[in-house]
């Protein structure tokens, strides 16, 4: 979070990134649990910035020009490779928290 504060470039999220933040929030056992209303409302919020852009999801998990599938070793890499090929293929930083 401290990196996010002092980042003066845009950040970029994907339509990933806003459907994991929205079905996080609103777990049931998600100890900060908001409705979903209140986490639209947030993100909305958060994406009419300045500082906001948006990643589009143009990329592919078969394009082995952006992803190494010898180096996929579980299902739960997925998200995060495919995120960051995404990142990669926009010229991005990949963060995650």
């Amino acid at each position: 979070m401290r990196w996010f504060g002092q980042n003066n470039k845009l950040w970029a999220p994907s339509s990933t990134t806003q459907n994991g933040y929205l079905r996080v929030v609103t777990w049931e056992s998600y100890s900060n649990r908001i409705s979903t209303e209140a986490d639209t409302n947030t993100l909305s919020r958060a994406i009419s910035t300045p500082k906001h852009d948006f990643l589009f999801e143009n990329i592919s998990l078969l394009d082995g020009q952006l992803v190494a599938h010898k180096h996929i070793h579980g299902t739960r890499q997925f998200t995060d490779i495919c995120l960051l090929a995404l990142s990669v293929s926009h010229g991005a930083r990949f963060a995650t928290l």
